[in-house]
């Protein structure tokens, strides 16, 4: 009973601190991106796209990198993936994820550039 309470506890604090990360995205739109680059945005800022949680509903397994052998985050896309290095350093993506998704809107552009250079952009974001 001990550890089911402690669980919920958590789940909640998680459940309110996502909430609180959606609502201050909503001060952070940027002008210059289409209604779907800022959906894809936003998913990221939030961790939850249809390529690192799509599993969930199709009831799979959990993504792993085909490259690295990792599991798929947006972390790992953004950060760490070796098949994205190239496509990271041409669009300075930072390896500091408060950086690369954080309200600067010259850093959200080069990141949707990223996320459309490395084809990930239609492909289940």
């Amino acid at each position: 009973m001990g550890n089911t309470i402690k669980i919920s506890i958590s789940s909640l604090i998680n459940i309110f601190d996502v909430l609180e990360l959606i609502r201050n995205i909503f001060r952070w739109t940027n002008p210059k991106l289409t209604r779907k680059e800022e959906t894809v945005l936003n998913r990221l800022r939030i961790g939850h796209t249809r390529i690192t949680h799509g599993f969930l509903m199709a009831r799979e397994d959990a993504p792993i990198c085909q490259t690295c052998g990792t599991a798929l985050t947006v972390k790992h896309i953004i950060a760490d993936c070796l098949k994205y290095e190239h496509e990271r350093v041409n669009h300075r993506i930072s390896y500091h994820l408060d950086t690369a998704l954080g309200p600067n809107q010259e850093i959200s552009i080069d990141l949707i550039n990223f996320i459309k250079q490395t084809k990930l952009f239609n492909s289940k974001t």
